[in-house]
């Protein structure tokens, strides 16, 4: 998985010009049946359905410190109220 461009250019400011950095305070946790790529513009997110992507504080708790990193917690998406994608399957996660 790779970051968003302004992530990057954000974390070159950090380490080289000492720009300081403020963390996002809430992550979105969405699924997709294609890969979104490095922009994101590749995205086939469900609609409909009951379907909605998951917010996660942005916490030790949420996401441990560790390498590689991980989730420290569930991402528990809704219980679909219909098929999210009509003969596909949604093999990709992005964050946002």
């Amino acid at each position: 998985m790779s970051a968003s461009d302004s992530l990057e250019l954000s974390i070159l400011d950090l380490v080289f010009g000492a720009v300081a950095y403020t963390a996002e305070t809430t992550w979105y946790i969405g699924l997709s049946s294609t890969d979104p790529g490095e922009t994101g513009a590749g995205n086939t997110e469900p609609s409909g359905g009951n379907y909605g992507r998951v917010a996660k504080t942005n916490n030790l708790t949420n996401f441990p410190s560790g390498n590689p990193k991980s989730n420290g917690t569930e991402v528990l998406f809704n219980t679909p109220s219909a098929n999210w994608l009509s003969g596909a399957n949604l093999v990709y996660f992005t964050v946002w």
